[in-house]
């Protein structure tokens, strides 16, 4: 690892009260090992993460009487998280007191209290982080170790796999693959049984940061932020040389060595753009030299298609990379640069300071390693909506084509024919909704983050929590499942616990829409009052005024944090060119 674990260690330590007024995390640590310094380094990532932590530290071996005492210190701190520390000694040890005869049902046993364990948190509404286990150094069997559960090996990896099944079945429940980690570092660098024997740490010292980088990360990922787009030089970054200079035939792409190098990487974002991350181009070129070989290189892996963006001129990058982001409509905070010069990186470091610009090495056969070891690419879910993203903002660039040919806004709108499904939560959009809650920063008034758990609790009582999610569709495309609205009926009133709406669908009427449906189902259901908060982040201020523009009027609260209340009678629907696809707002009385 790069970083100082005893450096980390101290600036964990000395973090004792939240100066910069940072979002506070608070987690709590649940361990079959030590934890200590693991605590103080975590504390140190967190807040690099931009996060005053607050970590709470169960006694070592107490999980269970933490997790299932509802008086225990656990439950009364009320951690947003629990991380469930484990690790493959503790296990180990079991696995040597088990007789012959238990050690092949052994693994299920395990994974079987571990997802009581689990479960008794995520019903709790904790977010459940749980370890996977490091394979250990004994085999037993040698290479027969893989085929009996009588090895530990085996015992481990059955383990894991059991595991895994139980955290992908599970709402609010994260992996962190330390099984990953210790692969990643080598078993041999990873374990200390010394360090064991004397302190019950689970691996090396210098390996601690490799584990709560990964925990730091989840936690990023639950609090919507995450990378979104790879905004990516051209010139010795995606090929060897120089295009301007070398010609198409001349750059180093394809082949043996150095091209190879350049081939992989291309399929490596290739993959990336598959799981739903955005790919943009920045380049100091003329525009046409620079696509020259997306169109005639035959071991270009990326092609024109599959760029969102692509910015090719001799302006500062960092002012190209604020025009992507205007595109896009995505934070800069979203968005990774990289490029082989430090020149352009320093430029565009300094320029836009929430950009992330990793250094990168040399040699590009280093890229793909150099830049999973970042940590870049967490996410928490995968959905049908990422593998077409790339697609869907493709067919925004012809939406902007068509604004630009239409004589006024109102013509530009009716032309796009736009079909719009406004309908309550079910089980089949829950992962998607669940996403869009927590990536959403921009358009999102509370930014409550509500885990698809929660979204599950909302549809079990639809009465009580009549939530929606909002698809649109027009002739150029369809954009998906853009906005979620979960609301909550309390007394005569219609209480709006969160909305969140992509940016890509801003000004086309979407919110108009929905804010009708709204006003009618109060109609429609005998409840007089529409009431919203708005809790004002560094990123949400667009919507600062959002209640305001439809006529709500303030009845409490700060700039920072205001409660508006509507009657719904005095409602006057504004004017949408949108059409319902198959299910109206419900209907006026």
């Amino acid at each position: 690892m790069t970083r100082d674990y005893v450096k980390m260690a101290r600036a964990g330590h000395a973090l004792v009260e939240n100066a910069g007024n940072l979002p506070v995390v608070k987690l709590a640590i649940l361990s079959d090992n030590s934890t200590q310094q693991l605590a103080r380094i975590l504390k140190a990532e967190l807040h690099r993460a931009g996060y005053y932590p607050d970590i709470y530290e169960g006694e070592i071996d107490s999980i269970a009487t933490e997790v299932f005492d509802e008086e225990s210190p656990l439950h009364e701190c009320k951690p947003e998280y629990v991380w469930l520390n484990l690790c493959a000694q503790a296990y180990r040890e079991r696995f040597f007191h088990t007789p012959p005869e238990g050690k092949e049902s052994l693994p299920a046993e395990y994974a079987e209290e571990i997802s009581r364990l689990i479960d008794a948190l995520a019903g709790g509404g904790y977010h459940v982080i749980v370890n996977s286990l490091a394979p250990p150094l004994e085999r037993m069997f040698g290479n027969y170790s893989p085929r009996t559960l009588h090895s530990l090996l085996a015992s481990v990896t059955e383990a894991n796999r059991l595991l895994l099944e139980k955290v992908k079945r599970t709402a609010r429940c994260h992996l962190n693959d330390v099984a990953y980690l210790a692969a990643l570092a080598g078993l041999e660098h990873w374990t200390d049984e010394r360090l064991w024997a004397h302190s019950k740490y689970m691996c090396a010292a210098d390996q601690f940061p490799r584990i709560t980088e990964s925990v730091a990360a989840i936690v990023r990922v639950t609090r919507g932020r995450l990378i979104k787009c790879v905004v990516l030089d051209l010139d010795n970054t995606l090929w060897g040389g120089v295009i301007g200079d070398d010609g198409v035939n001349g750059i180093e792409l394809g082949g043996m060595g150095t091209g190879e190098a350049f081939e992989r990487f291309q399929r490596y974002l290739l993959q990336l753009k598959h799981r739903g991350i955005l790919l943009a181009v920045c380049s100091k070129n003329n525009d046409e030299t620079a696509r020259l070989p997306f169109r005639c290189h035959s071991s270009m892996v990326l092609k024109e298609s599959d760029i969102a963006v692509f910015v090719a001129n001799w302006n500062a990058k960092s002012a190209n990379i604020e025009h992507i982001s205007s595109v896009l409509k995505l934070g800069i905070d979203s968005f990774l640069f990289v490029d082989d010069s430090p020149f352009e990186r320093n430029e565009v470091r300094q320029a836009l300071p929430a950009l992330h610009v990793p250094e990168m090495p040399e040699d590009a056969a280093d890229f793909p390693a150099f830049l999973e070891a970042g940590g870049y690419f967490e996410t928490g879910t995968f959905s049908e909506e990422d593998r077409k993203r790339a697609g869907m903002y493709q067919e925004e660039a012809r939406r902007t084509t068509l604004q630009a040919a239409a004589k006024d806004i109102h013509e530009y709108l009716a032309s796009l024919e736009m079909r719009i499904a406004c309908r309550p939560f079910d089980a089949q959009h829950l992962g998607r909704i669940a996403q869009l809650l927590q990536r959403s920063n921009q358009f999102n008034l509370r930014t409550q983050r509500f885990s698809e758990g929660q979204c599950q609790d909302f549809m079990a009582d639809p009465q009580r929590y009549p939530c929606f999610y909002i698809k649109l569709r027009d002739k150029v495309g369809d954009y998906g499942l853009i906005s979620i609205v979960c609301t909550e009926r309390v007394g005569d009133r219609l209480e709006i616990l969160e909305y969140v709406m992509s940016c890509r669908v801003l000004s086309r009427g979407v919110e108009q829409y929905t804010m009708t449906h709204l006003v009618n189902y109060c109609l429609a259901h005998g409840l007089s009052t529409l009431r919203g908060e708005y809790i004002a982040t560094e990123k949400n201020r667009m919507v600062s005024k959002f209640y305001e523009k439809f006529g709500f009027k303030q009845i409490d609260g700060t700039e920072a944090r205001s409660v508006w209340e509507l009657a719904a009678a005095d409602f006057a629907a504004p004017r949408v060119f949108i059409q319902p696809e198959d299910n109206p707002p419900a209907p006026t009385p």
